[in-house]
């Protein structure tokens, strides 16, 4: 056996010995056990518990579902590139509400993030109204986007028009409600 599937083996005997002693109830794990048996194994001694953690790969058995492990490899993905996503949005300018709206964070993370990029204090308060005629050119590219999920249009606008997404988000936002 690897040493990884010791480890793996002997931190899992560790871990229902604790919760047998910590617990009125047996883990899911150890319900066939008789109730005596149960009892002998919440009284054990330290030297006792060692013993059987020791000799824990020889009554636990490791599996691993490769499977559910590449769906949770990707999910990982997904959350890193939602994370980066945010990270951009908040480095354009993003407002809170917008933040709110598009990803659903809260006013403690949004702050919280702001302070990791070292953004904070820029873009507090009221943005500045755009004149007229950026106003006419952040509507005008929104409008080109169609077929393209929100997130992206923001984005899309901002990049393209060179205007921060509070400017942005203050000019559609009373149109995208």
């Amino acid at each position: 056996m690897s040493r990884t599937h010791k480890h793996l083996c002997q931190a899992a005997a560790q871990s229902l010995l604790i919760e047998i002693e910590r617990s009125y109830t047996a883990p899911d794990e150890l319900t066939s056990l008789s109730n005596n048996e149960q009892f002998f194994l919440s009284s054990l001694t330290l030297g006792q518990q060692r013993f059987l953690v020791e000799k824990a790969e020889q009554y636990i058995f490791i599996q691993l579902d490769i499977d559910s492990l590449r769906q949770k490899i990707e999910e990982v993905r997904e959350l890193e590139e939602l994370r980066r996503l945010e990270d951009n949005y908040l480095l354009l300018g993003a407002p809170l509400c917008l933040m709110r709206r598009l990803f659903g964070l809260h006013a403690a993370e949004f702050s919280h993030r702001r302070k990791l990029l070292n953004i904070g204090g820029t873009s507090n308060g009221r943005p500045r109204q755009c004149d007229e005629s950026t106003e006419h050119i952040i509507w005008a590219k929104w409008n080109t986007l169609s077929g393209i999920d929100e997130r992206h249009k923001f984005l899309q606008v901002a990049e393209e028009t060179g205007v921060d997404l509070h400017q942005i988000w203050a000019a559609l936002k009373e149109h995208l409600r």
